[in-house]
């Protein structure tokens, strides 16, 4: 299939947007900047909204247009992996936590089973 001169141009566009992201420095922006930024590359308001939605369902960024929260829906993630990491690290979803705990309540359970062997042998006596 081939493409157009204007629909190569607008591929480019959206490499070059993609290009820029990746070499900003923050982790964050509010949507108004990230069509900003669009906008630099000849990108329209209502087709940058349209890559943002694409660039979020691609993972390339994080934008959570439909919260309840107006902050988080104006912001845009352009480092979408620190923030997993850092989701991941705030809520121990590793499970490091979970498997300390349960090799503790296991040590805990072997201490009470010889207690109560001990007490089972007094009360028999």
């Amino acid at each position: 299939e081939a493409f157009s001169l204007q629909e190569m141009m607008k591929k480019f566009d959206v490499l070059k947007i993609r290009s820029e992201l990746d070499s900003l420095p923050n982790q964050k922006m509010s949507v108004r900047e990230f069509c900003g930024l669009c906008s630099r590359f000849g990108v329209h308001e209502a087709d940058a909204l349209t890559l943002l939605a694409a660039f979020h369902e691609s993972s390339i960024v994080l934008n959570f247009s439909t919260s309840s929260s107006a902050q988080l829906r104006d912001t845009v993630f352009i480092k979408p992996k620190d923030v997993l990491d850092t989701v991941w690290a705030t809520f121990d979803l590793s499970g490091s936590v979970s498997l300390a705990e349960i090799e503790l309540k296991q040590a805990e359970l072997v201490v009470l089973r010889s207690e109560f062997r001990a007490l089972d042998t007094a009360k028999s006596m």
